[in-house]
């Protein structure tokens, strides 16, 4: 995207629960906020010393120069500009000498402009805000409210994902100034850009592993697992691309270094094709999440999640989690035949006990846990339970579960 040479670049990563972004890798959204403005309150108080007599003595038919007048030959001044992003987004920006961004890819937000403006001639109550999604400056947006108290403008307006807004603020005789920096919310591609961690638990909550992802702007991406060979990771990569909500991801080449896994090396093929409703933001990335079927009290209730592979065969696979109020939990994955091919669906059920455990940690406080001891496996019990820890998130309603976190800025 195209900006004005004098727009100095911000980035602030914000989500509260909601997604905002900040600006290290390193600290999480935070899950609470609050969205108070300080109001600048106008002094009105009457001059010290009351004016003389003789300058009241022309009455209303003295004859005045046009230069004693206030002049108007510029826009209005832009002192301060803030933006305050409503619930469930909370957060404030300020965006008077830097833009700012965002990464809000869950859907649209409320946002308020906060403005202090003074003009040379027309008063604060005649002067006229307005909202442009840049680059159109020609064109203010329809739908937004324009409130002035105690003498702030408080101009409110939707923030849609990969828009950019740009304030401006004319006087009575038409002159417009433009603000310089802008909010910019940035699409869910723009966003993945960056390298991303995702982090396996024991049951002890300690980390035992990690994949590393990184996604390029060139559409190409690459994993390294960690698998205790030696030192040396399994590495596989390939080509990727982000529409309608879903990143499709094309492996083209692996080092073999997995179970199961054979070496290819030759990055002109193609060995296998996903598409998943990717969930993106500040601080999280997960290629499948969880979606509530039905009412949710947290993490108990069901949740599903699903994605389509097309290469080496084309099935959907879908991933549906029940946790009880009881503690007890039924997980079933289903494969069904997808592409219009014909032939015989899958199913494994695992069930067991759950239970969620706080994390203790503050500086690597991404998320909780969720301990899974499964007894149960296709209706059949297990001579020994299996034990599972999981860290979680819930983020905009959804379950993370498979999440990585950003581990980098996005370009």
């Amino acid at each position: 995207m195209t900006r004005p040479a004098n727009v100095l670049r911000n980035t602030v990563l914000a989500l509260g629960m909601a997604g905002l972004w900040a600006c290290a890798a390193g600290a999480p959204a935070g899950t609470d906020g609050d969205d108070d403005i300080d109001i600048i309150e106008l002094s009105d108080d009457a001059p010290d010393e009351a004016p003389d007599e003789s300058d009241l003595e022309a009455g209303d038919d003295a004859e005045t120069d046009p230069a004693d007048g206030p002049q108007d030959d510029a826009g209005p001044v832009i002192r301060s500009l803030r933006v305050s992003i409503a619930a469930p987004y909370v957060t404030e920006l300020d965006v008077s000498a830097a833009s700012a961004q965002v990464i809000i890819t869950a859907g649209e937000a409320s946002v308020t402009f906060v403005a202090l403006a003074t003009d040379a001639a027309t008063p604060a109550g005649q002067l006229n805000p307005a909202l442009y999604a840049w680059p159109d400056t020609g064109h203010p947006l329809s739908g937004v409210t324009a409130v002035l108290h105690n003498g702030l403008w408080r101009v409110t307006g939707t923030l849609q994902p990969g828009q950019t807004l740009a304030f401006a603020i004319t006087d009575a005789d038409g002159h417009r100034t433009l603000h310089p920096f802008m909010l910019e919310n940035l699409t869910a591609r723009q966003a993945l850009t960056g390298r991303w961690e995702r982090r396996f638990f024991n049951d002890d909550e300690q980390i035992t592993s990690r994949w590393t992802t990184v996604f390029s702007t060139g559409d190409t991406w690459e994993e390294q697992r960690e698998t205790g060979t030696a030192g040396e990771p399994f590495v596989r990569g390939g080509v990727f691309a982000v529409t309608g909500g879903l990143a499709i991801l094309e492996e083209t080449h692996n080092n073999g270094l997995w179970e199961g896994a054979t070496a290819d090396l030759d990055t002109s093929t193609v060995e296998e094709r996903r598409s998943w409703p990717l969930y993106v933001d500040a601080v999280y990335f997960d290629p499948a999440p969880y979606a509530p079927k039905g009412d949710t009290d947290g993490v108990v209730g069901q949740w599903e999640s699903s994605y389509t592979q097309d290469l080496p065969q084309a099935v959907t696979v879908t991933r549906l989690l029940t946790l009880r109020g009881d503690g007890s939990f039924t997980a079933t994955q289903t494969t069904d035949p997808a592409g219009g091919q014909a032939g015989p669906s899958a199913q494994t059920t695992r069930s067991g006990a759950y239970r969620v455990e706080p994390n203790g940690s503050y500086s690597e406080n991404y998320g909780d846990f969720l301990h899974f001891t499964t007894t149960e496996a296709d209706g059949v019990t297990l001579a020994q339970p299996e034990l599972t820890c999981r860290m979680f998130r819930l983020r905009f309603g959804k379950l993370l579960l498979d999440f990585s976190i950003r581990a980098s800025d996005p370009d």
